[in-house]
């Protein structure tokens, strides 16, 4: 017997809206995680949803997976050629490593995570050594030292079209073993060597560099990532190693003192996940580092907190939007991290392939709005765990939050399965899945509507 359940939902499954908070408070400070299952140099890291992948570097072909919500490590699939350095980023479901050995001098190996495979792009003769990788939309930014200068120019890949070109345009400052990271259209360059205190930024849309406000501890070796518009430089060395962390207001152009962490750290990386940094390997005062810390700095409800699943049977669909009208759904890059159990068109709406679970992402032009959605998957039992409401073609249900219905707005995220009136009435239309929203005093609401034919 079917169920008719007249219930609304507060759910997790317009992006940019309010997330669902299940966190607890953590004790102040770097924390202690899970050690590595090995102790990796000249590696580096990229961020996939939830997960931190770690690309060996030198003399191993070692990928080890971190699951930041579960606090483990699992063995990932082994890249084809043994480097002997990498740099890594992600761009939608494929990880890139660039990488450099003896035999092949630059080259690419990129990792497509639907499919579970490595595909390697060698004879690139134009690809210069880094001192780090950073992603803009497509494109992947690569700040190049010129040892004959000592200046820095920056490299860029297009992973559409698999082209290099590079920028004429130099650092004002000359530096080389500097941390990068990356802020919307912005790249910046932090420290590096000639005890350099330097802020650097590299303007991707407008091809300049610009000095900004120099760094109170002149190090290099060190890592850097951007929480909440805030630069936190962290580890590095000069005259030994240090644990210092520094922090810039890219807002403000001003530095303060950061949370120092618990190892002192150079040639380490740092990632951020959910508000919270992890700092990772490395080399220590007595060598390599398997250890991994974590400082959480800004709020996990304003990012990636922990989620509702959109639960779907094999072969169901669900439209998806970033807001009120669809149309806006076009202004945004829709990726799935695994193809194999969801893909999602370039207008958000999502297909359930097979059992398991992904994520859904959006990211608009400047990389200044990412967000998921987590999509599970399963075979033909998610209307025993799913509450919905249920209808036939043609058949109404009223939805009820307020007595005033003239203070809410409602809307059907697929109106060809399900409409709504202002009145919160809802009509099936089609055989199909649609979520229903209204939003009453700044607040969103949602729920399942399964229209049966």
């Amino acid at each position: 017997m079917r169920r008719f359940i007249a219930i609304l939902m507060t759910l997790c499954m317009v992006l940019g809206m309010s997330s669902v908070s299940a966190w607890a408070a953590e004790a102040e400070g770097w924390q202690t995680k899970m050690m590595m299952p090995t102790s990796p140099y000249r590696f580096d890291t990229c961020v996939v949803g939830d997960r931190i992948f770690v690309l060996s570097g030198e003399k191993s072909n070692l990928v080890t997976i971190y699951n930041t919500k579960t606090d483990t490590w699992k063995m990932g699939t082994p890249m084809p050629e043994i480097p002997d350095s990498t740099m890594a980023v992600a761009v939608g479901n494929k990880v890139y490593a660039i990488c450099r050995n003896t035999a092949l001098g630059g080259f690419m190996q990129i990792y497509d995570l639907s499919t579970n495979t490595w595909t390697v792009e060698k004879n690139m003769s134009n690809l210069k050594e880094g001192m780090g990788v950073a992603v803009i939309g497509d494109n992947l930014y690569m700040p190049t030292w010129n040892y004959l200068d000592s200046t820095t120019n920056m490299s860029i890949y297009d992973t559409v079209s698999k082209t290099w070109i590079s920028s004429e345009k130099k650092t004002p400052i000359k530096t080389a073993m500097y941390a990068v990271c990356t802020q919307g259209t912005n790249i910046y360059l932090v420290g590096g060597s000639d005890d350099s205190r330097a802020l650097q930024v590299y303007d991707s849309t407008a091809d300049t560099w610009k000095v900004l406000k120099s760094m109170p501890t002149a190090r290099k070796y060190l890592t850097a990532v951007v929480v909440d518009n805030k630069i936190y430089a962290m580890g590095g060395e000069l005259k030994g190693v240090t644990n210092v962390v520094e922090v810039y207001d890219i807002g403000q152009d001003s530095w303060s003192k950061g949370v120092p962490m618990l190892i002192e750290r150079h040639s380490f990386s740092s990632e951020a996940v959910n508000g919270k940094i992890y700092a990772i390997g490395g080399k220590g005062t007595s060598g390599s580092l398997n250890s991994i810390e974590a400082l959480q700095v800004g709020n996990p409800d304003s990012e990636t907190s922990n989620k509702l699943s959109v639960l779907l049977n094999t072969t169901e669909n669900v439209q998806l939007s970033t807001a009120f009208d669809l149309a806006n759904n076009q202004n945004f890059t829709w990726s799935s991290t695994n193809d194999a159990v969801a893909t999602v068109d370039s207008n958000g709406k999502v297909t359930a392939v097979s059992a398991g679970d992904t994520d859904i992402y959006a990211e608009n032009a400047d990389g200044t709005f990412k967000e998921y959605i987590p999509v599970k998957v399963v075979e033909g039992i998610a209307d025993e765990l799913r509450l919905a409401v249920h209808l036939k073609a043609g058949e109404k249900a009223k939805l009820y939050l307020t007595d005033d219905p003239s203070l809410v707005t409602w809307s059907s995220m697929d109106e060809s399965i399900a409409t709504v009136s202002a009145e919160g009435q809802v009509t099936g239309v089609k055989k199909g899945l649609a979520i229903v929203k209204a939003e009453l005093e700044g607040e969103t609401y949602q729920i399942y509507v399964r229209v049966n034919g």
